[in-house]
């Protein structure tokens, strides 16, 4: 699945392997969290 966000350039391609992502996937996510400090939204 590739992930985008309207207001990021980067794309996020997670792709599982028996249910779970990649290690380096996940590195990739956290990294570009943190870059642009993304939050979880709330359930309501």
């Amino acid at each position: 699945h590739i992930f985008i966000h309207p207001d990021i350039p980067e794309l996020v391609n997670l792709q599982n392997v028996k249910g779970k992502a990649k290690p380096y996937q996940i590195k990739q996510l956290m990294k570009i969290t943190e870059k642009y400090n993304l939050q979880m939204e709330e359930d309501e």
